[in-house]
């Protein structure tokens, strides 16, 4: 018997980078020779999750119709937006050999493979997990326990919200068919249903194994995809269906071949619709009539509230920078996704606890961790300020006037990942201290990208405040590093650089920062990058 063993992903789009809550259906029709169609149906509700806009959900369905592998032809393509916020997708896809389909939509593949296996007289199509395609990396273990329980409750929501039907037409009656549902002679049926996958939440937990989330870097989506599927699959019946000989399904040269002719109808609605998408967005800037928190926030952008907040901090007026933060908070808009809200929550909590206020502090780290645990660096850094306040090690900066002056902000902030090249012309650096106004230096860092210069930079009146006026371009991942980096490390001796105005040398610092593509897309920073800057940063 010759096995062939390819990817089959049947629930591309039931796992999206857009996906938080699905509803869907997924059909494989199948003839003698392995070639068939898959047909997809399915409602995706971004519950807040790596939330995209419309626009880039356009993108995405044509990244997917173009670049899939296996696939002749698209047919019946359909999508829109639904009411609820919601959005809706249905198509036809043509495949000429079982084992080559490769289905993409975004960086994302399924991890579930289909299983087909052939002689003169037999056929065996089924359903298995592919080893995890999760990055392998040195396991951190910090704070690990406390992320991973209150990651897993959000998981526990996404799973609750996923079901999938997968029927297979089979060009013959089944002989047999283990782990699927008869629905008559010749269709079977398996539900992937996320709330039978919850179970492996408190396994997990149980058994300590919280690197299966770190490296998945607390993404949710990717979680499900690369962990809880193969760990899931594991612990059923496999999933086959066995079957001889049989006619037809349909004529799938004649089918293809009018579905060639409507690819390019499909992709030139697709632009369209992306083109007036944008031009909407760009228009819907007219001033609103009422004077509510989130309609006042919308007429400044969120980026512009924070610059004005952490001002505030760096003229030690910590009620005003809250006072900011909370009409972030309050606002919630679009425009108020999970790292804006984690980063104002995480902010604030730093201001009280610089009032001396430890208990509203500590309110507002346990609010980040307990909702935003996907957040990386601003739940990680309030899990650090709640063991630091509780044994007392946590210091003010008040009270750190004799240590070493140090870059305690920036803008763009450290790691964010979707800065706007267009409308960032400057980064501003802010430190613990005033500072000698004619001293600085800064160089490029490993593999990050040092951003073209337009004007001279220049510190404010306080002399903690240094501004470098640059162009960015999109798609870029920038580090720029400050009192360190590649030149340093060519010198071989440090010479010039920020310094206080007593004369003592700045702490090192790497700012690590990526923009957005052209289609509005954040782009990854690379762990290493991350691991080498932070050694620096000391932020862990």
């Amino acid at each position: 018997m010759k096995h062939i063993n390819r990817l089959l992903i049947l629930v591309v789009f039931s796992l999206l980078p857009v996906a938080g809550c699905i509803q869907g259906q997924a059909t494989v029709s199948l003839n003698p020779d392995g070639s068939g169609k898959i047909s997809l149906e399915t409602v995706i509700d971004p519950c807040g999750v790596g939330c995209q806009d419309y626009r880039s959900y356009l993108l995405l369905i044509k990244e997917s119709l173009l670049k899939s592998e296996g696939i002749d032809a698209w047919s019946d393509v359909e999508w829109r937006a639904l009411p609820s916020g919601k959005y809706y997708f249905k198509g036809q896809a043509f495949f000429k050999s079982v084992d080559e389909v490769a289905i993409h939509f975004g960086q994302l593949k399924c991890n579930l493979q289909a299983m087909w296996l052939e002689d003169a007289n037999n056929r065996i199509v089924g359903l298995k997990t592919l080893k995890s395609q999760a990055e392998e990396k040195e396991w951190q273990k910090q704070n690990s326990p406390l992320r991973y329980n209150l990651f897993a409750s959000d998981t526990a929501v996404m799973l609750n919200n996923l079901r999938l039907d997968i029927l297979f037409n089979l060009p013959a009656k089944f002989k047999r068919a283990e782990g699927f549902e008869k629905i008559d002679e010749q269709t079977v049926h398996f539900l992937l249903n996320g709330q039978r996958m919850v179970y492996l939440l408190d396994y997990i937990r149980q058994n300590g194994l919280y690197q299966l989330a770190e490296r998945c870097n607390y993404d949710r989506v990717k979680f499900i995809n690369n962990e809880l599927l193969p760990l899931y699959f594991d612990k059923i019946e496999h999933l086959k269906i066995g079957f001889t000989g049989g006619e037809n399904l349909f004529d799938y040269e004649k089918e293809k071949t009018a579905a060639k002719k409507e690819i390019v109808r499909v992709i030139e609605r697709l632009d369209g619709e992306a083109v007036k998408e944008k031009i909407r967005r760009q228009e819907n800037t007219e001033p609103q009539q009422t004077v509510s928190v989130a309609e006042q926030t919308a007429d400044k952008s969120i980026e512009t509230y924070f610059r004005d907040a952490i001002f505030q901090e760096s003229k030690n007026e910590y009620q005003k920078a809250v006072d900011i933060y909370r009409r972030i908070i309050d606002s919630n808009t679009s425009d108020t996704n999970t790292k804006y809200l984690a980063q104002a929550y995480y902010r604030a909590g730093l201001c009280y606890f610089e009032m001396g206020d430890n208990e509203n502090a500590i309110q507002h780290f346990d609010f980040v961790i307990r909702n935003f645990a996907n957040q990386r660096i601003p739940a990680v850094r309030s899990s650090n300020m709640i063991r630091d306040i509780s044994n007392g090690s946590a210091v003010r900066k008040a009270d750190k006037k004799k240590q070493m002056p140090e870059i305690v902000e920036s803008l763009p902030q450290l790691y964010v990942q979707d800065v706007n090249s267009l409308s960032v012309d400057s980064i501003t650096i802010q430190f613990s201290e005033p500072m000698d106004t004619t001293n600085w230096f800064y160089s490029s860092f490993e593999q990050g990208v040092l951003p073209a210069l337009t004007g001279t930079p220049v510190f404010d009146e306080s002399g903690k405040n240094w501004t470098l006026p640059v162009k960015l371009e999109p798609a870029k991942v920038y580090a720029i590093a400050f009192n360190c980096g590649d030149a340093v490390k060519d010198n071989g001796k440090m010479t010039a650089g920020f310094r206080s105005v007593s004369g003592e040398m700045c702490k090192p610092f790497v700012l690590v920062f990526s923009t957005m593509d052209d289609a509005n897309e954040p782009i990854s920073i690379d762990a290493v990058l991350i691991d080498k800057s932070e050694k620096i940063n000391g932020t862990e």
